[in-house]
C-alpha cells in the first residue's frame, strides 16, 4: 500500500468526523436560536451558542470537508478551503475573546465591577474545532503544493 492511500485512509475518516461535529454544532445553535425566537426554553448543550451566524459558517465547513471526504480528485483542494475556514472561525472567536478581556480589563481599570471568564469565550466550538482542523489544514495544504509543483517566479 503507498503512503498516499495511507494518508487517504486516514484524513478521510478524520475529515468526516470533523464535519459531523460541525454539522451537529450547528444543527443545535439553529434549534437554540430557533427557540429563542418564539420564547420557548430549550435544554440543548450550553457552550454551543444560540446563533444563526455560527449556524451558517459550520454548515458550510461541514459541507466543504464532507465533499473533500468523499471526493477523489479534488480532495485536498475541498479540505483545504474547509479547513481554512475552520481555522479563520478559530481565530475570529480568539480575537473576540481577547477584546472581552481587554474590555473587562478596561472597565476594571475605570471602578467599574467587571466580571470576566475566558472559559466562556474558549470552549466554543468554533475554537475546539477549528484547533481539530489545524492537522487538516497541513496536509492538504501539503497535498496541494503537491498538486501545484515547485513554486516559480512569473517574471
Amino acid at each position: 500500500m503507498s503512503a498516499r492511500r495511507v494518508v487517504s485512509a486516514i484524513v478521510a475518516p478524520y475529515a468526516l468526523l470533523l464535519a459531523s461535529a460541525y454539522l451537529i454544532s450547528a444543527l443545535i445553535s439553529m434549534l437554540k436560536w430557533a427557540c429563542g425566537l418564539v420564547g420557548a426554553k430549550a435544554s440543548l448543550p450550553g457552550l454551543i451558542p444560540a446563533d444563526i451566524g455560527f449556524s451558517a459558517f459550520a454548515i458550510t465547513v461541514s459541507l466543504l470537508l464532507m465533499y473533500g471526504a468523499v471526493e477523489v480528485e479534488g480532495r485536498d483542494i475541498y479540505l483545504l478551503v474547509g479547513s481554512s475556514l475552520a481555522v479563520a472561525g478559530m481565530v475570529l472567536q480568539l480575537m473576540v475573546a481577547a477584546a472581552n478581556a481587554a474590555d473587562a480589563l478596561i472597565a476594571s481599570l475605570v471602578g467599574e465591577v467587571a466580571e470576566y471568564s475566558a472559559a466562556a469565550d474558549l470552549m466554543r466550538p468554533d475554537v475546539m474545532l477549528g484547533a481539530a482542523s489545524l492537522p487538516l489544514l497541513m496536509g492538504s495544504l501539503r497535498g496541494v503544493r503537491r498538486l501545484v509543483g515547485p513554486y516559480r517566479r512569473l517574471t
